[in-house]
Formats: C-alpha cells, structure tokens, sequence
C-alpha cells in the first residue's frame, strides 16, 4: 500500500510566515539562482543558508538572512530545488516522488559549487553553513568533508549517526523536542557522539518547540518566538567564536586530523604567538617544502601555479586540501596542505614533550623556505631559502617562546632586498551589489 504522506505531514507542514519585508536581491551564485543579502560594509564572513523543502523564495528564510547580514556576514541562499520546491497543499502522498527529483549527490555538487564561488570572492576569508530542516542533511555532509569552517544545524531531516560521527569542523545542532526527524532517542545518541569528535561542537535542545520552529515557527506564540530568537542567537554566536579567534581567516583547529593528538588551547595559544607567520608544509614524492603563505593567497591561481611549478607537476596532477599529519612511524610523508598559523603547523610536535620540531619526529627536512609571501619569494635566492632552513632546524618547538622567535625572525629576515608581497586582491563592490561575480539582479525593497 503506498505512503499516505501523513507520517510527514507534522515535520514538513508549511508553518508560518513571519512579517517583514526581504532586502536583499537575487542573483546568480555558482551557476544557481540565489537570494543574497549584503552587511552594510565588507566582510569577510559568508554564510550559505541551507533552506528546508519550502526552497529559497520562501520570506522567513531570506529574513533569517536579512538578519545575520546586519550582524556583518554576507549571506547565500541558493535555490536547491531548480525552482520546484515543494508548494504548501500539494498532496503528502507526493512527497517521496518530489524528493526523489533531487538525489543526495546532486544536491551536494550544486552546494559545493555555490560554496567555491562563495569562498572566491576578493573578501571572503570564511564561509559556513546554516541547515534548516533539508538543508541540515548537507551542513552534516559536509561539515564531514571538512571543506567549510563551520556549520549549524537546525532541526535536520535525514541525518544518521553515521554522518554525525564523520564531522570534522565546528558544528552546532539546534533541535526541538518534537520532532519526527531526531528524536529523544536519536538526540541521545547525537549528544554522546559529540564530545567524541576533533572538533568544536555545541548541542542545545528548545522544550516545547516542533520541528521547524527556527525557521517557521508560530513567533506570535511567545515561547516560540523565544526559542526562535534565541536559536537564532546561538548560531550568531556559534559562527562568531569559530571565525574570530584569528582575524586573517585561520581556522581553529582542536586536534590533528591524522594522528587524534589534542592541540593546545588556541586562544592561548594566539597570545602567547601574535606574530606567527602563517606556514604551510607540502610534500610530493619525497620531497617537502616548508612555505609561508599570506592571507587570500592560498585561494589564488597563483598560488596553485606556483606549487606546481615548485614541484614540476602537470596541470592535471591533484593537490589536496587538509590539515594535520601522518602519524609518526607511520611511513608516510607528512602533508600539511591549505595554510595555518605556524602554531598550528606544528602542533604534533607541541603536545609531545621533549619532541623535536614537528619535521624531526617524521623523520624529514625540508629543502626550501619561502617568505615571507610564496609569490614573489619564488624567485629568491636558494642561499636565503637554506639560511632559513638552517635556523628552522636549530629550534626545538616545545615551547611557545620558541614559535615566537621564530615569528621574529621571519619579520627580521624581510629586507628592501626582498620583492615586496602581493598586494592584496582589490573589492569588488560593484553598483549592482558587493561581488560582482554573483551577477545579482534587481534589489528587493
């Protein structure tokens, strides 16, 4: 006998629609049309707001958006459904077949592609996700693969433990107490697994709320409209901690993705270090060079050039996209590729007493450094490139002086000799809106 529909019936009813009237405008990001709203100023904070079934026109979302674009973060929501999304009185019967329309790995691609053209603009240093009810399935997803900086879910669909217990970055689950899609028992298992992870997480459940009260929720109802706004608080916050404890875009880290070691606490960590250069190690066929990167550089084409060309490597070649390193022992070259604090670049070695530098207890040296910025150091002498590596090696880094010095001295080590660094990438606030590449359309007022 075929579904009814009612089983979905109290998790994907319509809800409410909340007053007000959406400022932002449409566009176009990552090849899909979007709802995108600007902060007053610049910023290099973005956010992708995944909706629930109701699709990226739905009002209350874009005055979600509305809202976090006041509080400084610019903000995408990308339509996920191609313009079918599913329409308040439409059978529930149909609901499966409509859902079949968009398979999981399609729906990710199409996220993925609005994140990269996100993350590409001149500005943004930071990018996560919000998840709404549809959208939360995705945020876990990939939250997972470890490719935005943080995600909030707010009373997912189609989550398993599976998916929770694979999430890399910061992530937040807000949930109500009735609720089809996790309930108390899932909630359960949800917040065992939790405090498990390598990674800042956060859980906070809102007694006598249903599933879509952060997003559709009856506000003229004063408990929900209480449990709405604070939710909507706890993602501000959420986002805020994770995104400004290193004011140039490094992400925070809490312990290596390879080797599980727990890294110090960065807060500290950042004080005891506030001129460490950001550095990058990179491997490839035995071969490791130690680099130091400027913010927005390791984003560039430039810079994926550059690597290649260090390396020899062809167009097609593959260059990954991690943090951490290959546990000690293991055989296998280390690889620390993106760009981080050196504090964090050397974080197995930090937690290991009486450790030698982090290259050491993989049993590997680099043969070039580059600095104090990777494109035009390129073309610096191979005798400042080995001086370099010479001091690197004479330091053991067990203690925070030791990384401090090392700051230091790549500062000393800059002279008029050297090229001056890149200069940063201009804005490209246009007068159709903040980033040109979105192609906006006309401003909703």
């Amino acid at each position: 006998m075929g579904s009814t529909g009612e089983e979905f019936k109290a998790c994907c009813s319509g809800g409410h629609i909340w007053q007000g009237t959406p400022s932002g405008s449409e566009g176009t990001v990552g090849g899909v049309s979007a709802y995108i709203a600007e902060p007053a100023t610049a910023s290099d904070k973005a956010v992708l707001l995944l909706t629930d079934i109701y699709g990226w026109q739905a009002k209350n979302p874009r005055l979600i958006a509305d809202r976090l674009a006041q509080n400084g973060f610019l903000v995408v929501i990308p339509d996920l459904f191609a313009g079918k999304h599913w329409t308040e009185g439409k059978p529930w019967s149909e609901l499966r077949d409509w859902a079949a329309q968009f398979p999981k790995e399609a729906q990710l691609e199409l996220v993925k592609r609005a994140l990269a053209d996100t993350r590409s603009q001149s500005q943004v240093e930071h990018v996560g996700l919000i998840g709404h009810c549809w959208g939360g399935l995705f945020t876990v997803l990939l939250t997972g693969e470890g490719i935005v900086d943080a995600g909030v879910i707010a009373h997912g669909s189609m989550i398993t433990l599976d998916m929770v217990k694979a999430i890399k970055m910061p992530t937040m689950f807000l949930c109500a107490e009735n609720d089809q899609q996790i309930p108390a028992s899932f909630r359960a298992e949800i917040q065992q697994v939790l405090p498990e992870l390598k990674t800042p997480t956060a859980f906070k459940l809102y007694p006598g709320t249903e599933h879509g009260f952060a997003v559709r929720g009856d506000i003229t109802v004063p408990a929900v409209a209480a449990a709405a706004d604070d939710a909507f608080a706890e993602t501000l916050k959420f986002l805020t901690e994770h995104w400004q404890l290193y004011s140039a875009g490094k992400r925070e880290e809490k312990a290596c993705r390879f080797c599980h070691s727990t890294l110090p606490d960065w807060r500290q960590a950042h004080q005891a270090l506030p001129r460490a250069p950001p550095i990058m190690t990179v491997t490839h066929n035995g071969a490791m060079h130690l680099l130091t990167v400027q913010p927005g550089e390791a984003g560039m084409a430039e810079f994926q050039a550059n690597i290649r060309g260090i390396f020899g490597l062809q167009g097609t070649d593959v260059i990954s996209l991690t943090f951490g390193c290959k546990a000690p022992g293991s055989g296998e070259d280390l690889t620390l590729e993106g760009w981080a604090s050196f504090d964090a670049a050397v974080h197995c070695a930090a937690i290991a007493a009486g450790q030698r530098a982090m290259l050491e207890t993989h049993g590997r040296r680099p043969d070039i450094q580059l600095g104090p910025s990777l494109l035009p150091a390129a073309a610096q002498s191979s005798a400042d490139s080995t001086a370099s590596t010479q001091e690197l090696r004479s330091h053991s880094l067990d203690d925070a002086g030791i990384l401090a010095s090392m700051a230091e001295s790549e500062c000393a080590s800059s002279s008029d000799s050297r090229p001056a660094p890149p200069t940063r990438r201009a804005s490209k606030r246009t007068a159709h809106g903040m980033f040109s590449r979105f192609r906006p359309g006309p401003r909703l007022m």
